[in-house]
Order: C-alpha cells, then structure tokens, then sequence
C-alpha cells in the first residue's frame, strides 16, 4: 500500500492510498472511490441508468450533464464513451463535474496506477486520432 502524502500535503481530503496495486482509497472519507470489483460496472448502474442515460440524450443533438464530485474521472469517461457509440453525427455533450478535493495532476496521470485514468487515456487517444484522419 503506497500514499500519496507527500503530493497532497495540508490537505488531508487529498491523501490516497494504493490499495491491492491500482485502488484508490480515501483514508478521510473511509472509502474507495469507486466499485472494487468493477467501477464501470458501477458507473453504468449508478450514474448511467441512475440517470436514465443514454435514453434522455437519444435523439438530441446537445446534452447536458452536472456531476459534484469528478473522483477519478470514471463517470466522465464512461458517459463519454457511451455518448460517442450513440450520439447523432456532430452532436455536442457539455459535461461539467465540481470537485472539493482534486487529484493532484502527477496522481491523475499515473494513467498506469489504477483503472479510470486508463480507461480515460484510451478514449482521449481514440478521438485523438479521429482528429488527425
């Protein structure tokens, strides 16, 4: 178990703990910060159907969304990746998150350290590379 102590130093809402080599954990909310057994699996039954999406943006050309909380990011890569398999041709998502404790960026793009930023990273390389064709 490795923490990040040294990066998020006076602020303890910041501090993480690598549990089980790629989990994050938030020792000063007791809680990891997502499902352990799999977070898009979560993300899909939570934040996706919780919020009866893809459904509502079926047909719309622009969609909306507002999340307290970007954690890891997995909500917004998900939700991504289910926008761009659904959404009309030059449809438009604005999707803006809030969050108290932010990771620090060298924690954030530890891509390789746990799963969201991953997951991330593959999507940002996919639209990448539909830019440049």
């Amino acid at each position: 178990m490795t923490t990040d102590s040294d990066t998020n130093a006076g602020n303890a809402g910041l501090d993480l703990e690598w549990r089980d080599g790629d989990m994050p954990y938030s020792p000063a909310f007791g809680d990891h910060f997502y499902c352990q057994t799999d977070g898009r699996l979560e993300c899909g039954h939570v934040f996706l159907a919780g919020n009866g999406l893809p459904e509502r943006w079926s047909g719309r050309e622009t969609f909306r969304i507002g999340e307290l909380g970007f954690g890891t990011g997995l909500n917004f890569c998900e939700t991504w990746r289910q926008w761009k398999a659904a959404a009309s041709p030059g449809g438009h998502l604005s999707f803006t998150s809030f969050e108290l404790y932010p990771m620090p960026r060298p924690v954030a793009l530890a891509g390789r350290r746990y799963r969201a930023p991953r997951a991330c990273r593959r999507l940002a390389e996919r639209a990448a590379g539909r830019r440049r064709a």
